[in-house]
C-alpha cells in the first residue's frame, strides 16, 4: 500500500522562512534605531556643554582653570576628549590630579585634587611654598598667612618655577623629617634647619631649639619629642639636645 506524500513539510519550511525574515527585519530595525540614537546623541544640541562645574578647588583660582580648559561650551558632551582636558588642568602647579564626569544633559563636572603645601623655604627676600615632594607651588614676597613650617639651610637653584621639583639633599632630609613627625608635634614646629653637615635642628613655636643631630630616620626621636613637649619644663627650656640616647634639657 503506497503512502501519500506528506503535506506538513512545506508548511514548516514556510514558517522557518517567515521566522528568518522576521529576525532579519528586527535586526535592521535595531540597527536603524541605534544609528538614529547615535546621531541624536552626537548631533543634538540637547547634549551641548553649557556649564563646567569645578569641584575641589581651594587654593586654585577657578578663572585659571577655565583659562587652561579653553572654550568647551557648545561642544558635545559625549565627543569631548576629557582625558586631554584633564591633562590641561594638571599643568597648573597647584593641581595634583584632575578628571571629569558627565552630568546629563549639558554639564561637565571637573574633579580636582590639589597639591597640599607642607612647608615654606626662606631664600633671599622671598618665600617658596612646596608640597611634600619638594615641588614648587607658589612664591611670596611677603609673609603669607600660613601655618606651614619654614625650612632653612636649603640651596635653591637660580632658576626654578611653579610646578618644578627642587632637587636638593637638604630639602629631602627636611621634608622627610617633617613627614614622620606626629600630627600634634607638627602643630608646634615653626622651623626646620638643616646644617651643612646634615644635622637637623627644630625650632618650636615657643622658640625652644631641638637638636636632633644626624640620622637616617627621625621617626623615633620625634615620637619621643612629642611626649617631651607635654612637660612645661621642656617648653620653657633654652634647648633640648636629642643627638644621643640621653637627652639634655638646657634651661635659660
Amino acid at each position: 500500500m503506497t503512502s501519500e506524500p506528506s503535506r506538513v513539510r512545506p508548511k514548516k519550511r514556510g514558517a522557518a522562512s517567515l521566522l528568518r525574515n522576521t529576525a532579519f527585519l528586527c535586526v535592521v530595525v535595531a540597527v536603524v534605531l541605534i544609528m538614529a540614537g547615535i546621531f541624536f546623541v552626537t548631533r543634538s544640541g540637547v547634549f551641548a556643554v553649557r556649564e563646567v562645574l569645578p569641584e575641589g578647588l581651594c587654593l586654585v583660582n577657578e578663572g585659571d582653570v577655565k583659562t587652561l580648559l579653553g572654550a568647551v561650551q557648545g561642544e558635545n558632551l559625549f565627543l569631548l576628549d576629557t582625558n586631554a582636558l584633564a591633562h590641561k588642568v594638571e599643568l597648573h602647579p597647584l593641581v595634583e590630579k584632575a578628571w571629569f564626569e558627565r552630568r546629563l544633559p549639558h554639564t561637565l563636572v571637573l574633579k580636582v585634587v590639589e597639591r597640599n603645601p607642607v612647608a615654606l623655604i626662606l631664600t633671599g627676600d622671598r618665600l617658596i611654598e612646596v608640597d611634600k615632594y619638594g615641588a614648587v607651588l607658589r612664591f611670596f614676597d611677603m609673609w603669607p598667612d600660613s601655618s606651614c613650617p619654614v625650612l632653612t639651610g636649603i640651596e635653591i637653584p637660580n632658576v626654578v618655577g611653579p610646578g618644578q621639583l627642587i632637587e636638593d639633599e637638604a630639602l629631602v632630609k627636611a621634608l622627610g623629617c617633617l613627614a614622620v613627625a606626629p600630627a600634634d608635634l607638627k602643630n608646634h614646629i615653626e622651623e626646620i634647619h638643616v646644617e651643612a653637615v646634615g644635622a637637623i635642628k627644630l625650632y618650636l613655636d615657643t622658640r625652644v631649639e631641638i637638636r636632633l643631630g644626624i640620622s637616617d630616620s627621625y621617626a623615633g626621636k620625634l615620637r619621643e619629642l612629642a611626649e617631651l613637649i607635654k612637660n612645661e619644663k621642656v617648653l620653657s627650656a633654652r634647648y633640648v639636645d636629642m643627638t644621643s640616647d640621653r637627652h639634655t634639657i638646657m634651661p635659660w
